[in-house]
């Protein structure tokens, strides 16, 4: 279909007559391509034809894996169909509920479990069951397309959660740090509280995330100096001077710093986002800060990096799901 600048963004593919058979389903989410647009869409419509040539059972399973696949990447959608084949006229309307609804009345199987179709509309709440949410098998076989979307990031690294699913914030505060702690440059401020782990690039224009071997998790300057240490450090040992060297494009690799800087502005980096992921929600924001700038509002002396609430919903500062979402899997990400 023609977009008003001319463009012809349509999508050709030959999909699948499954015919029930789940075997035989196609992959409509993947298809289309939705994983790399899925940062700041909350709607889809979908069309199925049920002229008689095609009816809903001739595409079933591929119906219900694509259902199960944009729950599960929390996407709401508006399912239409009808007999004359009419697939542009039904979508111009909205696609937000309630004006936008899946009409399930032949198709209930299309409701997320949980819900039932009451008056043509699955009602009741989007609950992913864990079970037909997966999860992938490394950090970067998700549905990065919300770490590459969200601002123009020039680098994103992801890791596997240490010990398996919680909230950022239990694992942040299970080393028994705060805004309050002093680095007295022992063994665990020197090597890191949580060592150094490794990190898997998923988009690399530099090596902010993995030059020096990946993250350290809480780690001092290397120098007993009692307020020099940060919430993430992705440079290599011994900084020296965290605020000190906030522009060095070796050493100005960490999130949460010491006083005056939030973060590193290597390669003069601009602005750094925290994410998780969790099976039923996929990827969410939970901490966007500025970047080597003299702006201390998110360092490590921030109460928020370490106790619930004080949250946001734009801009900088911590959202929501860091303080309340268990998450298998941690990504940042870096931009100008």
């Amino acid at each position: 279909m023609n977009n008003p600048d001319g463009i012809d963004r349509t999508t050709y593919a030959r999909v699948s007559r499954d015919d029930g058979d789940a075997s035989k389903a196609s992959d409509w989410f993947d298809i289309c391509g939705l994983s790399k647009y899925q940062a700041g869409i909350d709607f889809i419509g979908a069309f199925i034809d049920v002229s008689g040539s095609m009816r809903f059972s001739t595409v079933k399973e591929s119906a219900k894996l694509f259902a199960q696949t944009l729950r599960c990447a929390g996407l709401s959608t508006d399912y239409v169909f009808n007999g004359s084949e009419e697939w542009i006229h039904p979508f111009f309307t909205s696609l937000k509920p309630p004006a936008g609804k899946t009409e399930c009345a032949n198709q209930s199987e299309l409701c997320a479990p949980g819900q039932t179709c009451i008056s043509n509309v699955c009602s009741g709440p989007i609950l992913p069951d864990p079970k037909e949410c997966p999860l992938p098998p490394s950090c970067e076989q998700t549905n990065t397309g919300v770490l590459l979307n969200t601002g123009s990031p020039s680098a994103v690294a992801c890791l596997a959660m240490p010990g398996g699913q919680k909230t950022f914030l239990k694992y942040i505060t299970s080393f028994g740090v705060d805004q309050n702690s002093l680095n007295s440059n022992d063994s665990k401020w020197k090597a890191g509280y949580s060592g150094r782990i490794g990190v898997t690039s998923v988009l690399g224009d530099n090596d902010y995330f993995d030059g020096y071997g990946g993250v350290k998790f809480i780690a001092g300057d290397g120098t007993s100096d009692s307020r020099d240490w940060v919430v993430m450090d992705w440079g290599p040992d011994n900084n020296g001077d965290y605020d000190g060297y906030s522009q060095d494009n070796t050493r100005g690799r960490y999130f949460g710093g010491e006083s005056t800087y939030s973060g590193g502005g290597a390669f003069q980096m601009r602005e750094g986002r925290l994410f998780g992921y969790s099976p039923s929600k996929g990827w969410k924001l939970l901490y966007h800060l500025p970047l080597g700038t003299r702006t201390g509002t998110y360092s490590h002396k921030n109460a928020n990096w370490w106790t619930s609430g004080s949250t946001t919903g734009s801009g900088f500062g911590k959202y929501s799901d860091y303080d309340t979402l268990d998450i298998a899997y941690i990504a940042f990400s870096v931009e100008s």
